[in-house]
């Protein structure tokens, strides 16, 4: 790796179905894929983004199993993790339920390594299960950024990235460059004034991306 790339490993975990895969297929290509495959185990992805400090970020992101048959394996996954991304879905209050699980399992392996809990699937607000209170109380006791994201549409993608991005170099003027600003999707529902987007400003919202990297 070269000395103006930084390196770091992102565990992506959540419940089965939530959007771990789709989320990084989208990243690479740009296409979103509504199949559904289990990940069997987990899968290695590399995303290099280029920052406005002269030097890119590569994620190696470990989309890891959400299924139980693989919950014993998961600490071996966890291990090495510079940080994590939590997904739940915003249709589904099971997933919401199991945050705290996961949290629990990776901080246990991983213990001081950044976490941030993003929400997919927002673009379906009118059937919207879980509502920012409801996941408020958990996020206020551990200290946790929460985003809003929709994977089919791309709003907000990137910005868990970004907040992990900015823990990490320790650099909160870091920005992810040469992509323009995503559009939100219609009726976005956003996160009452206990559940902010912590250092995810919509103006900071990002959108084109190539294989391998996000230019």
């Amino acid at each position: 790796m070269g000395v103006n790339t930084k390196e770091f490993k992102i565990a992506i975990c959540g419940d089965g179905g939530v959007g771990k895969t789709s989320l990084i297929h989208k990243l690479i290509t740009q296409d979103f894929n509504a199949h559904y495959v289990p990940t069997q185990g987990a899968d290695v992805k590399s995303i290099i983004v280029p920052t406005n400090q002269g030097y890119c970020i590569k994620f190696n992101c470990w989309d890891i199993a959400g299924v139980d048959k693989f919950g014993t394996l998961r600490d071996g996954f966890f291990i090495g993790s510079s940080g994590c991304i939590v997904l739940y879905d915003a249709l589904s209050r099971s997933t919401h339920k199991s945050l705290p699980t996961w949290y629990r399992d990776f901080t246990r392996v991983c213990q001081g390594a950044p976490v941030v809990i993003a929400c997919n699937k927002v673009e379906k607000s009118d059937d919207r299960k879980v509502g920012p209170k409801k996941i408020g109380r958990f996020l206020r006791q551990n200290s946790l950024p929460h985003s809003n994201m929709s994977v089919k549409t791309g709003y907000g993608i990137k910005l868990p990235f970004l907040h992990l991005a900015r823990k990490l170099t320790g650099d909160d003027s870091l920005e992810f460059i040469n992509s323009p600003a995503l559009q939100p999707p219609p009726e976005v529902v956003e996160p009452d004034n206990d559940v902010e987007n912590v250092a995810l400003s919509s103006n900071q919202q990002m959108q084109r991306s190539r294989k391998l990297l996000i230019r």
